[in-house]
């Protein structure tokens, strides 16, 4: 997947709607700016599905509940805030403060380890 597509993904922004077509997805976005100069249907493909497999379907279909409830309820704000914060965040509050921050920067970490 396009580095800049993953980063949208990543961030709520861009979801994968399935089509009739096995692996063939309508690429669809929570703004026109996320999805403008990009095509309109992504076909997965791997030359070796055994280690690089196709993305799963209901993964994708969860992914995209997940971003239009996400828009809906204004969570993406707050989520936007959080990222924001660990962003800006060079040193720990003793007092536990900032527990949030570290319990998201330890979930992305992983994240990126799994990719």
């Amino acid at each position: 997947m396009d580095v800049t597509i993953h980063h949208l993904f990543d961030r709520l922004l861009i979801y994968f709607t399935a089509t009739e077509v096995p692996n063939r997805y309508r690429l669809e976005g929570v703004k026109v700016w996320c999805v403008v100069n990009r095509p309109e249907y992504v076909t997965f493909s791997t030359p070796d599905p055994e280690k690089y497999p196709l993305p799963n379907p209901a993964y994708l279909a969860i992914h995209a509940a997940c971003v239009k409830v996400a828009h809906l309820s204004g969570a993406t704000e707050y989520i936007k805030e959080v990222l924001r914060r660990m962003e800006d965040t060079l040193v720990l509050a003793e007092d536990g403060g900032s527990s949030e921050i570290l319990y998201t920067a330890i979930l992305s970490s992983m994240h990126a380890v799994s990719l």
